[in-house]
């Protein structure tokens, strides 16, 4: 291949997805394989040139190759296998462990948590610890969303995936983000000894209140953001591939 060439599949494989340093290894491969091809020809008699673009006609054109790259990282993970299944699939079950980890870890710290309120000379009375739960359940809504996005991002990143395949990843992140309506409790103890007691809840739905929260946006546009992030080069690449 020319070296117009060679930029033209780095670019190919930048705008589906794949990452800076992946493109300039795979081209380094691509490169020596077509060396090899070129001697092995000029070995059996033929002309460098000749030998060059028999080369190339057994490598395809840049599209053909760029298929056949993404193919073979496909065949390699079961998501890459079952991109449309999986990208909806792993959503559901990211958010879900994330939400019951982040209860978890309120559990675990809560205790720590109090200990730290009566050392800054605040109190554990009702209020104070009310306003703490509150804050940091509020907190948690966004933190989770964007834990779940990220270790979707990054996956679907590091096994190759095509960038539309990761796309659809976010955009279904992002939706159960904005249906998603974890709620918290809070009441006075109804124990004695205790600090307080409550009730947490989660689940999915869908109201015309949802279009004028803020918070519901928010999480919605985590992981869209969280997206442009990760595929930043990638989005400028398919951008240059468009317009070239």
């Amino acid at each position: 291949m020319t070296g117009r060439e060679w930029k033209r599949l780095g670019v190919i494989l930048a705008a589906r997805g794949m990452s800076a340093g992946r493109v300039g290894r795979v081209l380094g491969e691509l490169d020596d394989h077509a060396r090899d091809i070129r001697e092995e020809l000029e070995a059996r008699g033929l002309g460098p040139a000749e030998a060059g673009v028999m080369a190339l006609r057994r490598m395809g054109d840049t599209e053909t190759l760029a298929d056949n790259i993404f193919r073979g990282y496909a065949r390699r993970t079961l998501w890459g296998r079952h991109p449309v299944f999986l990208s909806i699939v792993l959503p559901f079950l990211s958010v879900a462990l994330v939400t019951v980890a982040a209860v978890m870890v309120g559990n675990l710290f809560f205790g720590p948590l109090l200990k730290a309120l009566e050392v800054l000379g605040l109190g554990t009375g009702f209020p104070v610890v009310r306003a703490l739960c509150m804050g940091l359940f509020t907190l948690g809504r966004y933190v989770s969303t964007a834990i779940a996005a990220w270790f979707l991002l990054r996956a679907a990143k590091k096994r190759v995936l095509e960038m539309k395949w990761a796309f659809l990843t976010a955009g279904v992140t992002a939706l159960l983000g904005f249906l998603l309506f974890p709620y918290l409790r809070v009441f006075p103890p109804e124990v004695a000894g205790k600090i307080v007691s409550g009730s947490f809840a989660v689940g999915l739905g869908l109201s015309a209140a949802f279009f004028q929260s803020a918070d519901h946006w928010t999480r919605f546009l985590i992981p869209l953001v969280l997206f442009a992030a990760f595929y930043s080069g990638n989005l400028k690449a398919s951008w240059r591939k468009r317009a070239g």
